[in-house]
């Protein structure tokens, strides 16, 4: 039986985990443990954060890097569900350059955005 680890983005994303994603993977013979929210708030108090990721990914990249060093078994499986909405820069292969591409207006606000952080 595989095992599923999932990090989540907020209480939406948990709830869709626990209720539609679990008992479906089940009839796969894949066990998804129960969904944790990454987060500051999640990570410094225990509470379910609002949703976001506080503008960086990095966190949850060292909240999954944490989980599967306690998990090396070969059936253990790790996973993210993050809306796109709000999704920090330094997300990994998000593909902006191909978004870019295929919507020039998309791009040139995207740009506008990013100078102002200049």
């Amino acid at each position: 039986m595989k095992r599923l680890y999932m990090t989540v983005e907020g209480q939406t994303e948990s709830a869709f985990a626990t209720n539609v994603l679990t008992p479906h993977l089940a009839s796969f013979d894949v066990f998804v443990f129960p969904p944790r929210c990454s987060g500051l708030v999640s990570r410094k108090s225990g509470r379910i954060p609002a949703g976001g990721l506080k503008n960086t990914f990095l966190h949850t990249l060292a909240d999954m890097r944490n989980w599967m060093k306690q998990d090396r078994h070969e059936d253990a499986r790790f996973t993210t569900m993050i809306d796109l909405y709000s999704i920090p820069m330094d997300f990994p292969n998000i593909g902006l350059s191909k978004v870019r591409q295929s919507c020039p207006s998309f791009g040139k606000w995207l740009g506008t955005l990013e100078a102002l952080d200049e």
